[in-house]
């Protein structure tokens, strides 16, 4: 799962009262503000990503924006503490230098705008709490103006005007606040708006801070627009949610759902993703869907008993997860969500019969399901039948092209039963479309050594290397081939 789902790691007390987070699992504050904060290999995977995303909405004819958030340690650099460095290169702005080459995206980083709206120590207006991670919703405001003036002029959508906006000021606990002795509130602005409606149609929470929220709002202009979110699009959200006409948010991820692209259909995707997250890469080739994750009932009685269940397999917790699953009445399992769920822990625990039995149960309700697809071909490789697994497998590259884990696994089961040409040829058409999926250079590396080329060969395995260079396996890869150059 994601790093950075747990709670405030640390709290640095910085000056004038403010506090800073100074760590979390994939965040540390001297790595943050050291000036070089990315491993090259991070700087990769993201421009891969952002590459492969930005072809993809292109072919689909939607606009893409990356908006980036900064956190307080770059909008107050001054009022980090004494010991910690305030003339740094934030991440956002290493980060827009190594991507400024990719095309077809639009970014957003509102570090200026938010500088200059600081108000002062003494100011209660400010666009970042004193006592969260987070910024306010004034703050949120300042980003949102930045938002919409990147937008194509073409897109149907409503700007909330500043006449519009009015704030009221509140003594709030923040999430650093509450994890110093005594605890800390700060005053922090809250919006009103004026002459804009909005209503919520769908929401519901999933495994680890997975939320999902569409709304409407009949007082915009149109246009439909879909957010793939993080926690600062909390204050953010009244404003976006009354700009279109219809609003998806879904998070908290980094991560693209191109199948979800292609089933809401948008008139533009925006990724919002908070400065901290650009080191928490998320792989859009993950083994689960949209629905899996966002649409699955964790509502209903037994619906909240496996969301339980999913937690502990999140957590690496794969008894625990067991014993939850083995506490439900089997018989009473009948959403193909549900039922992919219990297929999940019971491939986790060992079971293969029960997930073999779960994953039947849900295909034959959704047969095209790419992650079914993927999990019962994984219980057909368990069960020793690689021809019937390489079947289905070859059906879910059909229905989720864009998927590199389908691909990664159609490739494997390839390799296994011997179709060495099948699978080179498959490959090399995958990586003309994904080119940020490591394990797929990896197998274009083996079927290329298997069809004699060597220098093809060790092409691959670098490709591999430098995408993910502590995976072992890809270095004894390329260590077959140590003696073959650098292709320019």
């Amino acid at each position: 799962m994601l790093a950075l789902e747990g709670q405030v790691g640390g709290v640095a007390r910085g000056k004038n009262g403010r506090l800073f987070l100074s760590h979390q699992e994939a965040f540390d504050i001297d790595l943050f503000t050291s000036g070089q904060p990315f491993r090259a290999d991070e700087l990769l995977l993201w421009k891969r990503s952002l590459q492969r995303r930005a072809a993809e909405l292109r072919r689909r004819g939607i606009p893409y924006v990356f908006s980036i958030v900064p956190d307080a340690h770059s909008v107050y650099p001054e009022e980090l503490p004494d010991g910690v460095r305030s003339d740094f290169a934030t991440p956002g702005e290493k980060f827009l230098e190594a991507m400024k080459d990719v095309e077809g995206v639009t970014f957003v980083y509102p570090l200026a705008e938010l500088r200059a709206a600081k108000r002062g120590a003494d100011s209660k207006l400010d666009p970042y709490r004193a006592n969260d991670t987070h910024w306010s919703q004034y703050g949120s405001l300042i980003g949102y103006r930045a938002l919409c003036a990147a937008l194509p002029q073409n897109l149907g959508f409503t700007e909330i005007g500043a006449e519009a906006v009015a704030f009221d000021l509140r003594r709030m606990f923040g999430d650093l606040g509450s994890m110093v002795e005594p605890e800390q509130v700060a005053w922090s602005p809250v919006a009103t708006i004026r002459g804009h409606e909005t209503s919520w149609v769908y929401d519901n929470d999933g495994v680890s801070r997975i939320n999902v929220i569409e709304t409407v709002s009949p007082t915009a202009r149109g246009g439909r627009a879909m957010f793939f979110r993080d926690s600062f699009m909390t204050d953010q959200a009244p404003y976006v949610m009354r700009s279109f006409a219809h609003v998806l948010l879904a998070g908290t991820t980094t991560r693209l759902h191109l199948d979800e692209v292609d089933r809401w259909r948008p008139d533009i995707v925006v990724s919002q993703v908070g400065e901290r997250r650009l080191f928490a890469y998320e792989s859009d080739h993950g083994a689960e869907m949209f629905d899996d994750l966002y649409r699955t009932d964790y509502r209903s009685p037994l619906g909240r008993q496996l969301l339980v269940g999913m937690l502990h397999l999140a957590r690496g917790d794969t008894q625990q997860a067991w014993d939850c699953l083995m506490a439900l009445d089997a018989a009473a399992l009948d959403a193909p969500g549900h039922l992919f769920a219990a297929a999940r822990i019971a491939f986790a625990h060992g079971d293969i019969v029960q997930a073999a039995g779960f994953i039947a149960q849900a295909r034959a309700r959704r047969p095209d399901q790419a992650s079914y697809l993927c999990l019962a071909a994984q219980v057909a490789f368990r069960q020793g039948d690689h021809e019937r697994a390489v079947a289905i497998t070859r059906r879910a590259t059909e229905v989720a092209p864009y998927n590199g884990w389908c691909h990664d696994l159609y490739c494997y089961g390839l390799l296994a039963i011997g179709q060495l040409e099948p699978a080179r040829r498959h490959v090399e058409a995958a990586l003309t479309r994904i080119r940020d999926r490591a394990n797929l250079f990896h197998w274009c590396s083996v079927a290329r050594e298997a069809a004699g080329d060597r220098v093809g060969a060790a092409e691959a395995a670098r490709e591999a290397l430098s995408l993910e260079p502590s995976h072992s396996p890809y270095f004894d890869q390329l260590q077959k081939f140590v003696t073959i150059p650098v292709l320019n």
